[in-house]
């Protein structure tokens, strides 16, 4: 008997393994691996200046974030998008670039904002109280623009509806 099938199936799964995009949200389960890019964008105007931004939607997209970029335009972010507010925690793994996570309640207000040094596996990145939303941005963007807590962003109510996991 041949094992030729099995092994092309192990080897095709590996392949899938290693073709990953972002940062990655902590939680009880591991993060899934997953081979697609994002295609759900919206655009934010974040202390006056227009961001377009990737959206992280499903367990997947929120697990894969901005892991392996190499690069993340000023004009550029992603915004992982929850169905309810929560205590929401980051690490930086396999993410090479420097970000700003700016944790965002409900309403969009920012609740704190905090910088992701490139590699870091600890969850040190959190809410300062309960989160639904959470904007990577390019490292020291927050500083560069002014961002502060307590800043609106204008969350449409077509993106809002669209948060898949809690």
């Amino acid at each position: 008997m041949s094992h030729r099938p099995i092994q092309s199936l192990f080897l095709s799964v590996l392949l899938c393994a290693g073709v990953l995009g972002a940062c990655t949200a902590c939680g009880d389960e591991p993060p899934v691996m997953v081979a697609k890019r994002l295609d759900a964008r919206t655009t934010l105007t974040v202390a006056g200046e227009p961001v377009d931004c990737e959206l992280a939607l499903s367990r997947e997209e929120i697990s894969v974030g901005l892991m392996y970029r190499r690069e993340l335009p000023d004009d550029q972010g992603m915004l992982f998008v929850f169905t309810g507010e929560s205590d929401r925690s980051f690490y930086m793994k396999n993410v090479p670039i420097p970000l700003d996570l700016c944790f965002l309640d409900t309403a969009g207000r920012v609740i704190n904002i905090v910088r992701g040094e490139p590699q870091q596996r600890e969850p040190k990145l959190r809410s300062e109280r309960p989160a639904r939303y959470v904007l990577e941005l390019a490292g020291g963007w927050a500083e560069r623009h002014g961002l502060q807590p307590g800043a609106q962003i204008q969350i449409a109510d077509e993106v809002a509806a669209l948060g898949l996991f809690p």
